[in-house]
């Protein structure tokens, strides 16, 4: 059989010289002399072997670095990734084309998925059937708690203990740093290209000592959430998902930054109170232009209105459709709020889910919370508050204020409210429906595919530092002695509870961008830049998984007969998400599989950006978004005053932290990859090579039309700018 060679670039005045393999069988050698240089060959090749012969002068004022090569006959062509200098000793690299399950061998793809099972067993994700479970099975899936990484209640040792000689063996090679054999190593999702990095390695050394000196930090999580990654189990994970160094180093030098400065401010402003609103300004670190505007504008009410459109919790705004039960004084207030109502110009934010949430104290202080309901009008200047009721049961002592109130009493109501998107922004929008989500979508889309799986090759980017900074977020700012327990209102667990009420409410709709919106009735609501910027994602994203899909799969049949793929369905369901969602457990169509796929990804990238990248500028000014409130919300407005909202905003210590904690996360790292950013292996694959172009390009268009909008703004929406969207959530 004859085969032709292409290589990238150009090899003929190079020197280059091609064998083709498979297992034992050998081709003869050739020289590329052109592009379809022909070599004969009886089996479909498996690797080849390239070297490059020079003279010793040319060998040390030359060089050829190959891109890759591909090998094609009668339509079928073999992909062979090189990216490095071909030097005149022989090398074989091995075909690295994405395959579906019955484009490959078989044998070769049980192998390649037992390490993945191994760990699936591990973490307690038993090998679900892809017929219906029974009914016993189902429920005992749906009743027990399970923690990725972890088997139930025991720590390292335990599992350790527990398994098999041959698993005992491999994992304990895995905590050591021994070159062991990775579960889910592969280039296209790994920046570490060596097996071992000695920077890692002693991290890892270091956890391991601290992990077998202290408890585990969060043993069990609590029922009724996603499952996620324990503390104590982190250190079995495989290499390639940790942190890469220049990560480590980017995270390292963002914390002593923060935290000198944070320490410089308590020094300045020791023994300090405020006295006066504006004191603030004696602690706003590192201001940026955004954050300076905010500080300037944060009392105007258009301004107010806008941030539930365009800050950094955007997707809570809903239409009002009807007369609001829980404010039934409304209309004595707003004689003709029925007419608004009916005419579409009135739209509600509600954070019910805090309400009856226990309260905590600091330093021995008792601090409070809110439960408001905000109503706004759509006018010419923008979306303006009319009405804002700070607890959500009706009475006396829970008057509605409006903007014709006392100025004082009208101010400190939108700061209540700020302080309360602060939580669910922070615990809902942003840890719940991006970081817990994205870590189930990751762990079970890389155990549940082969790693020459296309759909793996394209979504593995979005999990790249996904599960080690969820990790630490978890043993620092969600644990129990971490920053929503020290520097917030909330009492013992609340944190938790608000995460269950929260997650019993996620459904597959509200995770579909395009239905999340019309759900909420903010289809044509105006000046609204991050329903128009994500949607356009949502779009590219969309068509960019159609065309993977239309390359691999003829029709639905190939959808429904991939087992891979309806295993990661059924996995992020009854695992990873615990059954208590209404995502799909199967796929049966192409279109439904793009939907799925569109969702992770969109989730796991651009969502994620809405909602962290606005922290610092919409906190660093503390009285936009405070975290906690040392008195209780207002019961009579003529009370007042601006001494009254002093006395009312959280205290220099709490202030100081929470500008520093928004700052942290608000940094990019220095080894950032951008959305539609892959390998060079996973970008110029054949199959995906031109669908991965078409997907970069429409992403720069959406970047110059966002571009060009911004310059008539005064305080432009740039927070879902393509070039600034990570492909994965690592920070």
């Amino acid at each position: 059989m004859s085969y032709s060679i292409r290589i990238e670039p150009e090899a003929a005045a190079h020197g280059i010289y091609i064998e083709l393999k498979n297992g034992e069988w050998l081709s003869g050698e050739v020289k590329v002399t052109k592009q379809g240089t022909a070599i004969e060959f009886n089996q479909e090749p498996q690797e080849i072997i390239i070297r490059r012969q020079a003279s010793f002068i040319k060998r040390i004022f030359t060089t050829f670095y190959c891109k890759y090569i591909e090998v094609e006959s009668l339509g079928s062509v073999f992909y062979f990734p090189v990216f490095r200098n071909v030097s005149i000793t022989k090398e074989t690299i091995a075909e690295g084309s994405g395959k579906l399950p019955w484009e490959d061998d078989e044998q070769t793809r049980k192998e390649g998925m037992a390490e993945k099972r191994n760990l699936q067993e591990l973490v307690g994700w038993a090998s679900p059937p892809l017929s219906a479970p029974s009914e016993e099975a189902e429920s005992q899936n749906l009743t027990n708690t399970f923690s990725l990484m972890s088997l139930a209640k025991h720590h390292c040792c335990g599992i350790i203990l527990a398994l098999d000689s041959t698993k005992r063996s491999k994992l304990v090679n895995k905590m050591e740093g021994r070159n062991a054999p990775s579960p889910t190593a592969s280039p296209q999702y790994s920046q570490n290209k060596s097996p071992w990095n000695p920077f890692n390695g002693l991290i890892r050394f270091l956890l391991i000592c601290v992990g077998k000196m202290s408890r585990p930090l969060n043993a069990v999580h609590t029922s009724g959430l996603p499952s996620f990654v324990n503390e104590s189990q982190f250190l079995t994970i495989p290499e390639n998902l940790w942190f890469g160094p220049l990560k480590l180093l980017t995270l390292s030098n963002n914390f002593m930054a923060v935290t000198i400065q944070t320490l410089l401010r308590r020094l300045s402003n020791f023994g300090r109170t405020w006295s006066k609103i504006d004191d603030v300004r004696r602690v706003f670190l590192f201001p940026s232009k955004r954050a300076v505007y905010i500080s300037e504008n944060w009392k105007d009410d258009a301004f107010f209105g806008s941030q539930f459109l365009n800050g950094c919790n955007p997707g809570m705004i809903e239409k009002c459709t009807e007369l609001p039960e829980k404010i039934p004084e409304i209309t004595k207030v707003y004689p003709n709020i029925k007419e608004l109502i009916q005419n579409g110009k009135i739209y509600m934010v509600d954070y019910k889910l805090l309400d009856d949430v226990k309260e905590g104290a600091i330093d021995g202080h008792q601090q409070h919370l809110a439960a408001p309901i905000v109503l706004l009008q759509e006018t010419d200047e923008g979306l303006m508050p009319i009405a804002i009721q700070l607890k959500q049961e009706p009475g006396k002592e829970n008057p509605i204020f409006t903007p014709n109130d006392k100025p004082e009493a009208w101010l400190l109501a939108k700061i209540w409210v700020r302080n309360s998107d602060f939580y669910l922004h922070e615990l809902i929008s942003h840890l719940l429906r991006t970081h817990l989500l994205a870590e189930v979508f990751f762990f079970s889309i890389i155990t549940s595919l082969h790693d020459e799986h296309p759909i793996l090759r394209i979504l593995a980017a979005t999990g790249r530092y996904t599960i080690p900074i969820n990790v630490a977020a978890r043993a620092t700012l969600t644990n129990d002695t971490g920053f929503f327990m020290e520097y917030t209102a909330f009492g013992k667990a609340a944190q938790w509870e608000v995460l269950q009420r929260a997650f019993s409410q996620v459904t597959y709709k509200s995770l579909c961008l395009p239905d999340n919106l019309e759900s909420r009735g903010v289809q044509n609501l105006m000046n609204y830049y991050y329903r128009e910027d994500a949607l356009v994602i949502w779009d590219a994203i969309s068509e960019f998984l159609q065309r993977v899909i239309d390359t691999y799969y003829k029709d639905d049949h190939d959808i429904r007969k991939d087992t891979e793929l309806q295993n990661f369905f059924s996995y992020t369901y009854r695992y990873g998400l615990q059954g208590e969602t209404d995502l799909p457990q199967n796929v049966e169509t192409k279109a439904e599989a793009v939907r799925y796929l569109s969702m992770v990804m969109f989730t796991c990238s651009a969502q994620h950006a809405a909602v962290n990248h606005a922290q610092y500028d919409t906190y660093a000014w503390m009285p936009n978004g405070p975290t906690t409130m040392r008195q209780p919300p207002p019961k009579y407005k003529d009370l007042v005053d601006e001494q009254y909202i002093v006395n009312t905003l959280p205290g220099l210590a709490s202030t100081l932290e929470a500008m520093s904690v928004s700052r942290f996360l608000s940094q990019v790292s220095e080894d950032f990859v951008a959305l539609g950013t892959y390998g060079n292996e996973v970008s110029n694959d054949p199959r995906l090579r031109d669908a991965i172009k078409k997907f970069q390009t429409q992403l720069s268009a959406i970047g110059e039309a966002i571009k060009e909008r911004s310059r008539e703004q005064p305080f432009p929406y740039a927070y879902l700018y393509p070039a600034g969207i990570e492909n994965s959530i690592a920070i």
